[in-house]
């Protein structure tokens, strides 16, 4: 828990006279003085508890005046807390995968920020809510992700480590079922062209149809179709 600094003021005057000195007790005992207006003190590394302070006045010729007390309590500081709620524990993703890293954190007082971290290694730092960012192109491996929040007085709590792995990517499947190998057309001919094609770890982008190494068709959309029309006389 951090130590609590606080700011004591006290007015002090006297009608026959000048004030030499102002001192500030906690509790009977001398904790400050000053002996220039304006009267105040910066009470340093105070723990958690339950104080009577009260203000001293001395004038020129030693006469003494003591102010009343004022009942304070000083709370302790508590940490903060955090906890890494994106991405869920044995998430797995593609090679290359942007990871949306996402956390919550709160603190009796504030949170300054929230650090993310990949085993020792800091991913980034967020300093507002809500505290998220995004991890880019992430190579294949298994990874040790943690949220690490920072309160305003310094306090660091670390979360629960969040295990993930992003798998290499694999290429995809693809065969030409129409037409037949072996198939025969006169021209002018329309050649329908057809492809079953699959990925076994993301999703097909396009299927592209060549003949040699001349594209003659293209499609996005299952079913992959495409026609080849006028083609050549040839093989």
């Amino acid at each position: 828990m951090a130590p609590i600094c606080r700011s004591l003021t006290a007015s002090a005057s006297d009608p026959d006279g000048s004030i030499s000195l102002v001192e500030f007790l906690q509790n009977g005992n001398v904790i400050g003085s000053t002996n220039r207006a304006p009267y105040a003190m910066t009470w340093s590394n105070v723990p958690g508890g339950a104080y009577s302070l009260t203000a001293r006045a001395t004038d020129n010729r030693s006469a003494v005046t003591t102010s009343g007390p004022v009942s304070v309590t000083v709370s302790a500081n508590n940490p903060p807390t955090v906890n890494l709620t994106s991405p869920s524990e044995g998430s797995v993703f593609g090679a290359g995968a942007t990871v949306t890293l996402t956390a919550t954190a709160s603190d009796d007082g504030a949170v300054a920020k929230v650090n993310f971290y990949q085993g020792a290694s800091l991913i980034a730092s967020v300093a507002s809510a809500p505290y998220t960012t995004s991890w880019i192109n992430v190579a294949p491996g298994t990874y040790t992700i943690t949220a690490q929040a920072t309160d305003n007085t310094g306090l660091v709590t670390s979360s629960s480590p969040v295990h993930i792995t992003v798998n290499a990517n694999s290429p995809p499947s693809v065969a030409l079922t129409t037409p037949a190998s072996g198939a025969s057309y006169r021209v002018p001919a329309t050649v329908p062209l057809a492809a079953s094609a699959s990925d076994s770890d993301g999703t097909v982008a396009k299927v592209e149809f060549f003949q040699g190494a001349s594209l003659i068709g293209l499609t996005t959309q299952p079913p992959y179709s495409a026609t080849w029309t006028n083609p050549p006389a040839g093989s």
